[in-house]
């Protein structure tokens, strides 16, 4: 009978490993920021991911943050494509950009690049005008509330690479209830952003994979006592869980709006349109100089 207990620990802890690979995804390809003002000039657009977790490769591109079961096990939150953050970015730009008139060129980039060599790939595209936006830090830390850590820069460049503005925004942001004096854990006790430290399972953690393989492996147990709390295990985490995960969805879509509402901000600061040549700059378009275009033919008058 011990056996079958052991057997039974054995595929319980199996499934709490597999539970933690989980990642939830976080829909930033619907990220569409209004553009206030049009223009026909050519615009070079490059969104650079500054983030240092990127660049040390502790993270994904895509990754935009955690979510934490009551346990304190950490899921990734990726974009739901699980494409970069950088590139769902320049997408949204270039798109918004194109239906106000303006002729957009990609620049692309990587997490390894520096600002040099950005503004080189800016230059080198012949654009009136440069938008290049850094990711310095995006990340949020979902629990039953979450927390936001940001650091956005947007640079406009003239055609000639000098710096016309540069617009920041950078800070710390709660979004939910603020969690009462209940004793839980809140989401600044978790030390989010560092790699969690190794711990021993343990039977009584609650599970965040599939529940229903180990369930039917559990039942083939003598140990009718083990089956059963095992079952009440597993409805209480699922009710935990589900609880967890809708509140969630909506903190993430909460987080997901303040990026649009920090990116839109940005690229319609006022001093945006007034400081570029947005029509007639002589480049999307050549024009024939008066002293090169031909006579008209006598007697046409």
């Amino acid at each position: 009978m011990q056996r079958h207990i052991r057997i039974a620990i054995t595929i319980l802890v199996a499934a709490l490993a597999c539970g933690c690979v989980t990642t939830n995804p976080v829909y930033y390809s619907t990220l569409n920021p209004e553009l206030t003002y049009s223009g026909r000039c050519r615009v070079a657009v490059a969104v650079h991911d500054a983030r240092s977790r990127v660049i040390k490769g502790e993270t994904s591109q895509s990754s935009v943050g955690e979510l934490a079961s009551s346990s304190m096990k950490r899921v990734p939150l990726t974009t739901a494509s699980e494409r970069p953050l950088s590139e769902i970015t320049a997408d949204a730009l270039i798109k918004v950009f194109s239906q106000k008139g303006f002729d957009v060129v990609r620049i692309r980039t990587t997490p390894t690049n520096n600002s040099k060599e950005i503004l080189d790939k800016v230059n080198n595209a012949g654009a009136d005008h440069g938008v290049v936006i850094t990711i310095n830090e995006w990340w949020s830390s979902v629990l039953k509330n979450a927390d936001l850590v940001y650091d956005l820069t947007l640079v406009l460049y003239d055609s000639k690479g000098d710096v016309l503005l540069e617009v920041s925004e950078k800070g710390n942001k709660a979004f939910g209830q603020e969690v009462e004096d209940t004793g839980e854990t809140s989401t600044e006790d978790l030390g989010w952003g560092a790699a969690p430290e190794p711990s021993e399972p343990s039977v009584e953690e609650p599970v965040m994979g599939d529940q229903d393989a180990f369930a039917a492996e559990a039942t083939t147990t003598e140990t009718v006592p083990a089956t059963e709390e095992t079952e009440a295990a597993k409805d209480e985490t699922e009710t935990a869980t589900d609880e967890a995960e809708t509140g969630a969805v909506d903190l993430n879509n909460e987080i997901f709006l303040f990026y649009q509402q920090l990116v839109g901000g940005m690229l319609n600061d006022p001093r945006m349109p007034k400081l570029m040549n947005r029509f007639d700059t002589g480049k999307t378009q050549e024009k024939p100089s008066p002293t090169t275009e031909p006579l008209a033919p006598a007697g046409t008058f």
